[in-house]
């Protein structure tokens, strides 16, 4: 038992000379990536060829468009597998760049920019089957808008997303990212998006606002883009 622990702290900790694991982030980034990324990276790292980590970006996307059809078609289920192999690969990326040394701010931009095409494709997905067949079009292009809307306001007015939590290696108790996962992974899977997802837009709403009014140092947004 002793040397299993051993093994599985010598996976999921930095090694001497290593620095590609987080040491704070979000906590379903720990939960739904990092628990199966991280040994996924040390796979990648012992081939004989190397990867470019954009390479990595870029196959988040065939898996979204494939989670996009399953949530288009109301099976929600399948969706939310495919949506948590996309994130999979989307938590790959940034690591391996870190741990081969090969990161770069475009690689960042670029991550990011995918990230947001992706989640437009799964959202027009779930609007159509959970709310347009359902004669319900316009209340759930109402709640996506406000959702973009909140994350709008969070990108040019909210300097840092960050906080200290009671949790030493969590920096927010409910991110964006927490957001998403909640949205593309566990309301599809509990089949309970249209409850859900007011919630979890209304708790994102919350949350900036409150990061708003405690922030000492306001956001300069003419540099958040």
């Amino acid at each position: 038992m002793g040397k299993i622990k051993s093994h599985i702290k010598n996976v999921y900790t930095n090694r001497e000379g290593e620095n590609f694991i987080p040491e704070r982030e979000d906590w379903t980034a720990i939960v739904f990536g990092r628990i199966i990324a991280i040994p996924i990276v040390r796979g990648l790292v012992k081939l004989p060829i190397k990867i470019n980590p954009n390479f990595l970006t870029f196959l988040t996307t065939p898996f979204a468009l494939i989670a996009t059809y399953f949530f288009f078609n109301n099976l929600l289920l399948y969706g939310a597998i495919f949506y948590l192999i996309s994130y999979i690969f989307d938590c790959l990326d940034g690591m391996y760049a870190r741990l081969t040394n090969t990161s770069s701010e475009y690689g960042a931009k670029l991550d990011n920019y995918v990230d947001r095409i992706n989640h437009l494709f799964m959202y027009f997905g779930l609007w159509h089957s959970q709310y347009y067949l359902n004669d319900q079009w316009l209340l759930g292009g109402a709640i996506i808008f406000i959702h973009y809307s909140a994350m709008l306001f969070g990108r040019i007015f909210i300097k840092n997303q960050t906080y200290k939590t009671v949790i030493p290696r969590v920096y927010s108790y409910y991110s964006t990212i927490d957001e998403g996962n909640f949205t593309f992974f566990v309301a599809p899977l509990l089949g309970i998006f249209r409850i859900m997802l007011p919630i979890l837009v209304g708790l994102q709403i919350i949350s900036f606002s409150i990061l708003f009014l405690i922030q000492k140092e306001k956001s300069d947004f003419k540099t958040r883009f």
